[in-house]
């Protein structure tokens, strides 16, 4: 009853571990409205982190009917469109202190990003247009059974290309694919002209593409490392002595992409410690010290505060300025046009 209040088409039965991130988000908001009749306070923390703008429009009307039967709901969320439409008064915190609590009514958008940055941030999604280079990546009717069909397109150096679509259009199954976390079933993936065969993330390394997973935590970092070694992972090859990683080698790769990133830690402290938006640049940052050229980022922004949200879009320029390529799947259209 409550998967199908979210308009969710998931037999019960399935394990959870075999669901994308957004079903598994969507599994734990109808697990967390389980006992709503009792509740009288529901806490969401950034419950719309991994959904389309679909499962979005179901959940707020679920929150409006659970509201009107008078449980009131803390909504925590980084997305400021969400606060003006579904909230009544908004809390800013900032490095862990209250700043201030006001009536909706009485705030606008840029106060509350100057209340939440502590600066004045005027253009939340700067774009610089890069001319376009040469062909980087080109995708050829490639199929994974069951779940992509016929898929075509290329990306040249200098570009973003942009991957929409609702939640189980296989925006992610094909970010693997290109990162060789999975295979094709058929179809052709050329790099600078050369086809290949990317049957593990170590071929897909080796022909300069960078995977920025959806679910950061479970595939893109390891929590209880330090930034330093989550860094030099995909470059440890390279770096060994005698197959050995040496532990100064590690932190002079990682040290100017720390600074680099602003990354708020140093090289030495573990990533599970690390705020959301500053564990993304720590997986940024794998890529951006080798040789990557075709960066696949699979929801970017998701779960980081607006000030990290400028700082990887002006990343992504400073990316396409010296060449590369971006695969950028988002959930948020904004964002994306």
């Amino acid at each position: 009853r409550l998967l199908a209040d979210l308009g969710l088409e998931i037999a019960p039965g399935t394990p959870v571990s075999r669901l994308s991130l957004a079903q598994q988000q969507m599994v734990e908001i109808a697990k967390a409205l389980a006992g709503d009749a009792r509740a009288t306070i529901l806490v969401m923390d950034e419950p719309t982190s991994a959904l389309t703008s679909r499962e979005v429009d179901q959940l707020f009307a679920l929150i409006e009917r659970l509201a009107a039967r008078g449980v009131a709901i803390v909504y925590i969320t980084h997305r400021l469109d969400e606060v003006f439409r579904i909230g009544r008064r908004v809390t800013v915190l900032r490095d862990g202190r209250h700043i201030a609590t006001l009536p909706l009514r009485d705030v606008s958008a840029t106060e509350l990003v100057r209340l939440m940055a502590n600066r004045d941030l005027a253009d939340h999604f700067p774009k610089v247009r890069v001319t376009r280079g040469r062909e980087l990546l080109r995708v050829e009717r490639v199929c994974r059974e069951g779940v992509l069909h016929d898929i075509s397109f290329s990306l040249h150096a200098g570009e973003v290309i942009g991957i929409a679509g609702l939640l189980g259009a296989g925006r992610t199954e094909l970010a693997r694919v290109l990162a060789g976390a999975d295979r094709c079933t058929s179809g052709r993936i050329l790099v600078d002209g050369e086809p290949v065969a990317l049957r593990s993330p170590a071929d897909a390394i080796r022909r300069g593409i960078g995977l920025l997973p959806e679910d950061r935590k479970a595939q893109g970092l390891i929590a209880e490392l330090t930034v330093a070694r989550n860094i030099a992972l995909p470059h440890g090859r390279r770096l060994a002595r005698a197959g050995i990683l040496p532990r100064r080698a590690e932190a002079a790769l990682a040290e100017p992409i720390v600074k680099e990133l602003r990354i708020k830690a140093t090289a030495t402290q573990v990533v599970r410690l690390l705020s959301g938006g500053n564990q993304q640049k720590v997986v940024l940052g794998k890529w951006l010290a080798g040789d990557a050229r075709v960066f696949i980022f699979d929801e970017p922004t998701r779960g980081v505060d607006v000030g990290a949200k400028v700082e990887i879009s002006i990343l992504m320029n400073r990316l396409t300025a010296a060449g590369a390529g971006i695969h950028m799947v988002s959930s948020e259209l904004t964002e994306l046009l």
